[in-house]
């Protein structure tokens, strides 16, 4: 679980690990009994836990809260764990408060379009979790601002983001498609992009 060092306990890493797994345990659920079960969420719950009492304090960079955010709040829906579902609450209301008027999540203080796609797949993923979180309407200005980082040659973002990001997560955006038109659009435009490579 690290990033760049041996043993460094990465938050990202460990949220993004932790979040696939249970991603997983959901896919095949109705495949395995109880004990295989809670074997693979053994294995997931010391994660869990690092995650509980860890933070990421060194920049705000709104692409790992959020992986973070939807890996807690998949384990509470997996374990009814209390405290997994409060510190979701605190990452997900630290991601909307830095929401800009323009829609983009800070990463490293200022907007890069290839992370906040990424970002937003972990948001709408929350988003189908929890709709009573309300987070359809920080997603559409999410998306709408991503909207305008597609360009006319099938490229997306590029060396002008505060990462210099180039990269596109279209899960989210394709998740989002039916109730936010922009990213219909953009989906659409995408999916032809990354066809035609």
């Amino acid at each position: 679980l690290e990033e760049s060092f041996p043993n460094e306990g990465s938050f990202c890493v460990t949220a993004l690990v932790a979040f696939d797994l249970l991603c997983s345990v959901d896919l095949i659920n109705d495949e395995i009994d109880i004990k295989e079960k809670d074997k693979w969420l053994g294995v997931i719950e010391p994660m869990i836990d690092f995650l509980k009492k860890s933070d990421e304090k060194h920049a705000m960079i709104s692409n790992h809260l959020a992986t973070a955010t939807a890996a807690l709040v998949r384990w509470n829906d997996f374990t009814n764990d209390d405290k997994a579902a409060s510190v979701s609450r605190k990452f997900l209301d630290r991601i909307l408060t830095n929401q800009s008027k323009e829609g983009w999540f800070d990463e490293y203080g200022g907007a890069d379009p290839g992370y906040q796609s990424l970002c937003t797949y972990y948001l709408s993923d929350i988003h189908q979790l929890r709709p009573n979180w309300k987070l359809l309407s920080p997603l559409k200005k999410s998306i709408k601002f991503l909207s305008y980082f597609a360009h006319p040659d099938g490229s997306f973002g590029g060396h002008y983001g505060s990462r210099s990001t180039r990269f596109y997560y279209p899960a989210g955006i394709d998740f989002l498609s039916d109730q936010i038109f922009e990213a219909s659009q953009l989906s659409r435009f995408m999916a032809k992009s990354i066809l035609n490579q």
